[in-house]
C-alpha cells in the first residue's frame, strides 16, 4: 500500500544574506482539504494570483510523516545546510489548475453524481469571472465551460 500523502504549501522567503549566502524564513501553510472541491478552487485562485505576481508555487507529493516532521517542529528547514530542496524536486505543476480543467479536477472527490467536480468547475468559473484565475498563461474559460457541460450532461 502506498504511503498516505499530505499536502502543504511551503513558501521560502529571503530575509537577508551572510556574504553571498541567502538566509531564508519558511512559511508552512497546511490543512488544505485538497480533494474538497471548494478548497481546490480557492487554492487554484491563490496559485494563479501568486504566479501573476511572480511568486512561484512548486508542487510536491511527499509522505505525510515527512511533512509532519516539519509541521510539528521535529526538524527545521535550513538546518545543517538543507533548505526547501530537502523535499526534492517538484512532482506536479500547481499553476496548471488555473488553465487546465483536467489538472484542476484531478484528485477532487467526485462525491455523489459528480457533485464535487461539477461544483468545483462552477466555482472555478465564478472566480475566473471576477479575475482571480488570471495567470498570464492562457484564457481557459472555454475549456472549463466545456468540461462543466460534459459532466452536467453525464449526470442527467
Amino acid at each position: 500500500m502506498a504511503p498516505e500523502r499530505a499536502h502543504i504549501i511551503l513558501i521560502q522567503e529571503t530575509i537577508g544574506y551572510i556574504g553571498d549566502r541567502a538566509i531564508y524564513r519558511y512559511h508552512l501553510c497546511n490543512n488544505w482539504l485538497f480533494p474538497y472541491w471548494k478548497a481546490r478552487a480557492y487554492l487554484t485562485a491563490c496559485i494563479a494570483i501568486a504566479w501573476k505576481r511572480d511568486v512561484y508555487i512548486h508542487g510536491l507529493y511527499r509522505p505525510k510523516e515527512l511533512i509532519q516532521k516539519y509541521l510539528y517542529g521535529e526538524t527545521l528547514m535550513g538546518w545543517e545546510g538543507g533548505d526547501i530542496w530537502a523535499f526534492g524536486h517538484k512532482d506536479w505543476d500547481p499553476e496548471e489548475m488555473s488553465f487546465t480543467p483536467e489538472a484542476f479536477i484531478e484528485r477532487i472527490d467526485p462525491e455523489q453524481a459528480n457533485f464535487g467536480i461539477i461544483s468545483g468547475l462552477k466555482l472555478w468559473l465564478e472566480l475566473e469571472k471576477h479575475g482571480y484565475m488570471e495567470s498570464d498563461f492562457e484564457d481557459a474559460r472555454d475549456k472549463f465551460e466545456m468540461k462543466l457541460a460534459k459532466y452536467q450532461a453525464e449526470t442527467k
